[in-house]
């Protein structure tokens, strides 16, 4: 049955912080060097890692603060941490960074194939170009987002139609990062423009989207239970944390991840589609 929504992949779209790159050391010595600014002590790396992930704002909000339920606001704190830390990242954005191992070859064998390579990231763009270029990156990509670039893209997504109905094709998700959606409301005419034109002109990739982000509420694949590292474009992702410790739980839990995939019958228990037809046939 998947085999009747598989297409051709089109292209191919990549974060960046965390992906292909490892940013963490420059990230952090900016975050501390900010916090430093600021007469605040030093915090772990491992701490600045967990406060990734959610946009230059929302690190800085919670790096000042020391609370990973910091909100993003315009108070004197916020507003001065996050002006440090621009300051200061901008002289370090490659000082430390790295693209991970495999990164590099994996993009020259990707561009070997002809296959059109979007960066979509949450860093600002001040940031993203620069350090693209100093660790020689910028060369594979025909589109670059970040969480910030939106209304300045938009006459490049309109150049590279066929790339940005592939990244945008699941309703807009992919251009709008997280603590982001601002750009969205200062150019709501000319996005829900762009997102009418590109889903005209590729219907195709928009419904082959929709399939993807949702097969895993409706189609009974043991896989749309299984993943606990976040959302993938085919399964729903759902995580849980390891209440038990120690080798023995972890051989016990991959046993138990395999068999699925070993008794068809038993698969069906993990798949929320399962559950779903099952609820929806329940309540006729």
């Amino acid at each position: 049955m998947f085999a009747m929504f598989s297409t051709p992949i089109r292209a191919i779209a990549f974060d960046l912080d965390g992906t292909l790159v490892d940013s963490l050391t420059d990230i952090a010595a900016a975050a501390n060097a900010a916090r430093a600014e600021l007469g605040l002590a030093p915090l772990a790396d491992s701490r600045v890692r967990s406060f990734i992930g959610d946009g230059s704002a929302m690190l800085m909000a919670r790096t000042a603060q020391d609370d990973p339920h910091a909100q993003v606001d315009d108070s004197p704190l916020q507003i001065a941490a996050r002006a440090h830390f621009n300051q200061h990242y901008a002289r370090v954005v490659a000082e430390h960074t790295r693209p991970y191992p495999g990164a590099v070859e994996g993009l020259q064998a990707l561009a070997a194939l002809g296959l059109p390579l979007a960066c979509v990231t949450n860093k600002p763009i001040a940031f993203t170009t620069p350090l693209l270029a100093a660790l020689d990156l910028a060369q594979y990509f025909q589109l670059v987002l970040g969480g910030d670039s939106l209304a300045a893209n938009i006459a490049l997504i309109r150049n590279n139609a066929r790339l940005a109905a592939a990244v945008i094709s699941d309703p807009i998700k992919a251009l709008v990062s997280y603590n982001h959606a601002d750009a969205i409301l200062r150019n709501p005419s000319k996005y829900f423009t762009l997102w009418i034109q590109l889903g005209i002109s590729y219907p195709g990739d928009y419904l082959q989207a929709f399939i993807d982000q949702t097969k895993g509420y409706w189609f009974p694949a043991p896989a749309a239970l299984r993943t606990n590292e976040g959302i993938s474009p085919n399964e729903i992702g759902l995580s849980w944390p390891h209440l038990l410790r120690g080798q023995f739980p972890v051989k016990i839990s991959e046993i138990l991840l395999k068999l699925p995939d070993m008794l068809p019958v038993y698969g069906i228990l993990w798949s929320i589609g399962a559950y779903f037809w099952a609820s929806f046939s329940g309540s006729r």
